[in-house]
């Protein structure tokens, strides 16, 4: 549910000719698991730069944001999504825009409501976060320059669709980006 108390549903493919086959099924929740770290456990920010530009002699540890950048920051919250599946492969469907203060991600929750239904495979299930600023440093890359102010990233929901039943629609609930 989106604040203003609608319900996003996209439908989408994964490419133009991929197969709808629906065969081969199962109850395999296990499958059907986001994950919730990838890849922003292993990013440290890079506070200082040697003149060579090298960032890596000068990993810190995560400072925590003051009251004031969290006080500005723009969390992504969204209440209910639903994706209708039809085709198999690579999907990334883009969710909404979250402000974090001085680039610093806090954490991404979401639970998929119907993994266990049977009614689809998924595999590589996460949320990529993706600066809306062309010039700033990937996420996911180990390290990464702090920025100041609040930085916009979009998030970006990424998965690969194994197989599907007909009808079969994903539900993610309780997205947070912050």
């Amino acid at each position: 549910m989106l604040p203003d108390g609608s319900t996003v549903t996209k439908d989408f493919s994964a490419s133009p000719g991929a197969s709808g086959d629906t065969t081969g099924v199962g109850s395999i929740p296990s499958y059907n698991s986001p994950d919730l770290s990838w890849p922003y456990s292993h990013d440290l920010p890079c506070v200082d730069q040697s003149p060579s530009g090298d960032c890596a002699a000068f990993a810190t540890p995560q400072p925590t944001p003051d009251p004031d950048e969290r006080a500005q920051a723009r969390p992504l919250t969204i209440d209910r999504v639903l994706l209708p599946l039809s085709a198999r492969g690579h999907v990334e469907v883009p969710l909404g825009v979250a402000g974090l203060p001085r680039g610093y991600h806090t954490r991404t929750s979401f639970e998929l409501s119907n993994a266990a239904d049977g009614t689809y495979l998924l595999t590589g299930i996460r949320v990529d976060l993706r600066p809306v600023d062309p010039d700033a440093p990937p996420f996911g890359g180990g390290l990464r320059r702090l920025v100041p102010g609040v930085e916009d990233v979009t998030a970006v929901l990424v998965m690969d669709v194994e197989s599907f039943l007909p009808g079969a629609v994903v539900e993610i609930v309780g997205l947070v980006v912050e």
